[in-house]
């Protein structure tokens, strides 16, 4: 019986060993994974920032698409009836930058309260 209870005993605590060592890993994909967010938010937030200083003839193809993006979404917004006006507005996170929906209480990108920016 004690040779039964000392191998169980050495089993749990190898499970317990690999529960931590699983729960550590997780925990650094985690935060690898929202430091992964942080640079994409960053580098969103620079190219806006080039596009506004040097146009988007600048960057080929890609400001090509991106105009025809905002192009697409400006005639997709024209199409709202006008109760939706509300929808169309956006709120600036104070945190991180991203454009969230007007109607949104907390950033979609980095989790921040929004304040209410539209009169």
């Amino acid at each position: 019986m004690g040779d039964f209870l000392g191998d169980l005993k050495k089993g749990l605590n190898k499970s317990v060993e690999d529960l931590n060592k699983s729960v550590k890993t997780l925990e650094i994909q985690s935060k690898i994974s929202n430091l992964k967010k942080d640079a994409d938010a960053a580098y969103a937030e620079i190219g806006k920032r080039a596009v506004a200083e040097n146009g988007t003839e600048k960057y080929g193809e890609l400001g090509e698409k991106l105009q025809k993006i905002l192009a697409e979404i400006k005639t997709e917004e024209e199409k709202l009836p006008a109760d939706a006006a509300d929808a169309k507005k956006t709120k600036i996170c104070p945190g991180c930058s991203t454009e969230n929906p007007g109607d949104a209480r907390f950033c979609s990108c980095c989790g921040e309260m929004l304040e209410d920016q539209n009169p």
